[in-house]
């Protein structure tokens, strides 16, 4: 007796899987996520591009500032005319600027000719971004720096700062001057290095001319 034994193949089932489905709200929320991250990569580049003030004022005073501008020139403000050349009239405000808040502030108009100390070339363009920089410190209030090292050995730092409306003398002894009198010592030291000549630079012109005469010999 043989037996035989048939091996069949059983019959292969194919299962489709389902791909997930992301619905709207889903979408929406990846589309938040990515409008949040460009808005704040946006925000960042404009803080790091943007001036922090206003030149010439405190931001929060920019309005004010500009308002007291204006009234000036549509004449809502008594600002008589000033003659500054034959047949030429300008604001007297334009020239001498115009006290607000116990400060005085100069402007012009882009575009337009200035009769400011700063386009008249009366004042030059680094005196006034250090005085800027002085101004905005509020150094008029300053008293003697409560926050300085103190040390026996430490240098003292003497202010005496005034301008047409104030002035105010006080001191700081200290290794590293603090905020706010680092900003009036920092605008000095920018501005006495502006302008000077490069190292090695200090040989006199006749002296010069004799070096060139003997390389040529």
């Amino acid at each position: 007796m043989i037996n035989v034994r048939t091996s069949g193949f059983a019959p292969a089932h194919t299962v489709a899987a389902r791909a997930p489905h992301r619905g709207a709200r889903g979408f929406w929320l990846l589309f938040a996520i990515e409008a949040l991250f460009v808005a704040g990569m946006l925000a960042l580049a404009l803080a790091l591009v943007l001036p922090s003030r206003a030149p010439l004022a405190r931001s929060a005073d920019f309005a004010t500032v500009r308002d007291a501008v204006w009234a000036r020139v549509n004449g809502t403000i008594n600002d008589p005319l000033t003659d500054i050349a034959p047949g030429i009239s300008v604001r007297a405000s334009s020239v001498r600027g115009f006290t607000l808040n116990g400060r005085i502030y100069y402007y012009y108009f882009e575009g337009q000719r200035g009769f400011d100390p700063l386009s008249r070339g009366a004042v030059a363009q680094r005196d006034a971004v250090t005085w800027r920089e002085i101004a905005g410190t509020g150094w008029e209030n300053l008293k003697d720096c409560p926050n300085g090292t103190l040390g026996k050995s430490d240098p003292v730092y003497v202010f005496d700062i005034k301008d047409d409306q104030n002035k105010s003398s006080f001191q700081c002894q200290t290794k590293e001057v603090p905020y706010p009198y680092f900003d009036i010592t920092n605008a000095l030291d920018l501005a006495a290095t502006q302008g000077r000549k490069q190292l090695g630079d200090d040989e006199p012109a006749d002296a010069k001319a004799l070096d060139h005469k003997d390389k040529q010999r």
